[in-house]
């Protein structure tokens, strides 16, 4: 249960911020760990890259990660 609920907390950040969208100028977003309750400790490895990817792609400059 505690993994289901960090996935959906995590998706939600990642919803919220990117469905807020980029103006034309990069907007600089600092990208920073989230607490990994889901008991895999890969997980930040595998999603911040995903994150950073994603808001990359939507014009945002990524710092921080």
């Amino acid at each position: 249960m505690r993994c289901a609920r960090s996935v959906l907390q995590a998706g939600l950040v990642c919803l919220l911020v990117l469905g807020s969208g980029a103006s034309e100028a990069a907007t600089r977003v600092a990208l920073l760990p989230f607490e990994n309750v889901s008991g895999h400790p890969g997980s930040p490895g595998i999603l911040m890259p995903l994150i950073g990817q994603a808001l990359r792609g939507r014009g945002y400059e990524v710092i921080g990660q």
